[in-house]
């Protein structure tokens, strides 16, 4: 609550829709930018006024589509724009972009990144891919992308594609017991190995250090709990104070 952002829309009785806003990058500079790509329960398009709306979701005329979202409704706006603003960041030297909750299935918008990154040679895209419950091999659709791709690094649970090469996490040494306090915010040293027959045979207290775990940071409540370690209250209070300026 204490952070301001900005969705596009402008206005607070009835906030629409301004495209010229999100193709600014020095608009609002102080404040968080919160673009949804895939749609918002809360977009209405006003048939009098012909502007979309941010509004309380109701039955009629809500803008949002499914994930098998065609191209040509992907042209609409506010699709337009934000999708635009995704590809123009990306043009930019040494931009980064970091995705989490992304299942990379969205032809359209991975077509847009693709295409973006193959105009800037310094810009790079890092995939924050959570598969705890099915984990990618060197197969996976997502693997394919990343493993044809230099700029396009995806850090899975057990493994990742970095620099088009697939490999599993695995710590170089053992850390020291001060160094596992910052490594457990974002890495699991004694996560277990789904391997039945390594559980069945391994007992308490003869563990064997493989330098192998689990990277935490795809769960987005892992990674929010990363940042949070990295700022503190009053720092949010201080921006949040400036923008009220």
């Amino acid at each position: 609550k204490e952070i301001p952002y900005y969705d596009g829309f402008c206005g607070s009785l009835r906030a629409f829709f301004n495209p010229e806003s999100v193709e600014d990058f020095s608009f609002l500079n102080n404040q968080t930018k919160l673009w949804k790509i895939h749609g918002s329960l809360g977009w209405h398009f006003d048939k009098d006024t012909e502007k979309i709306l941010r509004v309380s979701p109701d039955d009629d005329d809500i803008l949002i589509y499914p994930s098998s979202l065609k191209y040509k409704d992907s042209k609409k706006q506010p699709y337009e724009s934000l999708l635009d603003r995704l590809s123009n960041f990306l043009k930019q030297d040494d931009a980064i972009l970091i995705t989490c909750g992304y299942s990379w299935g969205d032809e359209h918008i991975n077509s847009r990144i693709i295409s973006a990154l193959k105009t800037n040679t310094t810009s790079h895209v890092i995939g924050l891919f959570f598969d705890k419950f099915s984990q990618i091999n060197e197969d996976s659709t997502i693997s394919k992308i990343a493993k044809d791709n230099t700029k396009i690094s995806i850090y899975a649970s057990r493994n990742a594609i970095i620099g088009c090469k697939f490999g599993e996490w695995v710590l170089k040494s053992e850390p020291t017991k001060d160094d596992t306090v910052n490594l457990n915010l974002y890495f699991d040293e004694d996560a277990h190995n789904d391997s039945k027959e390594e559980l069945k045979t391994e007992k308490k207290g003869e563990e064997v250090w493989t330098g192998k775990g689990v990277f935490l940071l795809p769960d987005f409540g892992r990674l929010v709990n990363f940042l949070n370690s990295m700022v503190n209250d009053n720092e949010i209070k201080k921006l949040g104070e400036n923008v009220k300026k």
